[in-house]
């Protein structure tokens, strides 16, 4: 509560919340009824009356205060023992083909104020995942704005340097070693959340083979980059490895593809 990065009214929420694990809470129907009534408050859903009533807040999670509960839910991170807060987003410029200019231009705007508050929000990492589109398109890209064009600028023809504010991750050009380096990190995950995962999936060894066989089985000219094939089939494999099942790679391959082309 003495935390001033905080909204007043977050900081309530947050408290009745941690109430429901005292010793002396109702019974439990009642106590998860109340939990699922304390998270809708952050998804801004219910009677701003309500909550005022049994919660004694003053306002609704809303798009006008947007931005002082984004900086509060960065301060509680940290308050809960986390370095910070990333925020991705994944492809968000994919449907301004289709959306009215105007629409268009509130989406920028939206973005350009989330880039320059950003670096004032202790605690908030941004991670905004594009396609070249989002740059060059001559109608939907940013090159029609430029006051956001002017804030992020372009792709290099490079990889990656760690003070880019661009990553080109077009410009990356993987080896195997890097595809073997990412499906042991995927193993370990596996073998962190569930201690008999190391009895039932792979080894290290058949796992390198297995990656070089779904590797052999991807086309180089394929529009489905193998980095989504390697982390769905991974996944897949895995999983069926958890069941005590076997399924042959070339299935796997098959199947991932499939659902790849589906999305």
């Amino acid at each position: 509560m003495a935390n001033k990065g905080i909204d007043i009214d977050f900081k309530k929420v947050i408290q009745e919340y941690w109430k429901t694990y005292l010793p002396e809470g109702a019974e439990k129907s009642i106590v998860d009824q109340k939990r699922e009534e304390i998270l809708q408050w952050f998804a801004g859903e219910g009677a701003k009356g309500a909550y005022r009533k049994n919660f004694g807040v003053n306002k609704m999670v809303s798009r006008d205060n947007a931005k002082i509960m984004l900086q509060s839910l960065a301060e509680f991170v940290k308050l809960a023992g986390y370095r910070g807060l990333v925020i991705l987003f994944d492809e968000a410029e994919q449907s301004y083909s289709i959306i009215r200019k105007s629409t268009l231009r509130d989406a920028h705007n939206n973005l350009l104020s989330l880039i320059n508050r950003i670096k004032a929000l202790s605690g908030i990492f941004l991670v905004y995942a594009t396609t070249p589109d989002f740059y060059i398109d001559p109608k939907h890209g940013i090159v029609v704005y430029g006051a956001l064009i002017g804030r992020i600028g372009k792709p290099e023809d490079h990889p990656p340097k760690a003070l880019d504010t661009i990553w080109n991750l077009d410009a990356v050009v993987p080896t195997l070693d890097n595809y073997h380096e990412v499906a042991k990190k995927i193993r370990s995950l596996y073998l962190e959340t569930d201690p008999q995962a190391e009895e039932l999936v792979m080894n290290e060894r058949n796992l390198v083979s297995f990656v070089d066989d779904l590797h052999g089985l991807h086309p180089s000219l394929s529009s489905v980059r193998f980095w989504r094939v390697l982390v769905a089939g991974l996944i897949k494999k895995f999983d069926e490895q958890m069941e005590d099942e076997e399924v042959q790679t070339e299935q796997i391959y098959d199947d991932v593809m499939n659902l790849l082309r589906e999305e």
